[in-house]
């Protein structure tokens, strides 16, 4: 019966990832249809807007990281007779998450002990002004930005792209310029170097004092034309849709696009069919091996 099980679990799996990398080849194969492609400079209609700490004139987006000097539900090995178990401890350091109120050890050396006590670590309250819709603190604030003489806008699924992580662009990414020294005032936060706000802590942090960082797009980027490739809405506003789009950094075709489309869909086809045939193929000798 077990063997049964590991063997309709491996299959589950494989074909879940199989079925994402015969979705990855057949794009490949069709490439990119009904899209728009537009080409030019792009135009600030509004800078991104950071509401935490009220700063703007940046460019098209502001990009933010809050982390905050918390107890931390931290995850320790320790061994319990001739086995190892999982525990936690509450470790001091920074986070982008509000870690909250928890029990757990003091330290590794009580999570050893046979009858060790944990203690309960109390943390401050993150302020929810500078979390994400997922209650973290790291965000990307968008602008409106349109680009050429089109009155073409371009959605936040495009804007991304100057974050680097998708294949048209680099990260063009870097530190907030002109930040005004008392803009983080009212949070008892003070600005210690180009775009980093910080409670004073130094190398004295306490459990509640916060760090924020601000980054922005280069503005010397912003003088070169861009290429805007995706799905025109009724209202003039160009997105990616699903893998389909992408913004460039220069001039590109049409063709251009098509192809690089093409070639990232095709690798991440593959990559995915070669973890299907590993689950399939090495799952089925492992539960064959190991399960009765």
């Amino acid at each position: 019966m077990r063997r049964i099980i590991g063997y309709v679990f491996c299959g589950v799996i494989g074909l879940f990832f199989l079925l994402f990398g015969i979705i990855g080849i057949g794009d490949s194969i069709i490439g990119m249809e009904d899209v728009t492609l537009v080409t030019g400079k792009l135009k600030i209609v509004e800078p991104a807007t950071d509401e935490a700490l009220g700063l703007t004139d940046m460019g098209p987006v502001i990009y933010r990281d809050t982390k905050m000097y918390q107890f931390a539900k931290t995850e320790v090995r320790v061994q319990s007779g001739d086995h190892y178990v999982t525990e936690y401890i509450g470790k001091k350091d920074f986070s982008y998450l509000p870690e909250g109120n928890f029990k757990a050890y003091a330290n590794t050396n009580e999570a050893k002990k046979t009858f060790g006590k944990k203690v309960e670590f109390k943390n401050p309250e993150f302020p929810k002004v500078f979390l994400n819709e997922y209650d973290k603190g790291q965000c990307a604030i968008y602008g409106t930005v349109e680009i050429g003489d089109s009155g073409i806008k371009l959605d936040k699924t495009l804007l991304r792209f100057f974050d680097g992580e998708s294949y048209s662009m680099k990260d063009y990414r870097v530190a907030a310029y002109d930040t005004p020294k008392d803009a983080g005032a009212d949070y008892g936060l003070y600005l210690i170097d180009s775009g980093v706000y910080a409670s004073k802590g130094g190398d004295n942090w306490e459990i509640g004092d916060m760090m924020v960082t601000y980054k922005v797009v280069d503005p010397e980027v912003l003088e070169r034309e861009f290429t805007a490739i995706g799905k025109l809405t009724d209202d003039n506003v160009l997105y990616r849709d699903d893998d389909i789009g992408a913004l460039y950094d220069k001039k590109v075709t049409l063709e251009q696009a098509n192809k690089d489309y093409k070639a990232d869909s095709l690798k991440s086809g593959i990559l995915f069919t070669v973890i299907a045939l590993v689950i399939l193929i090495g799952g089925f000798f492992l539960v064959t091996i190991f399960l009765e």
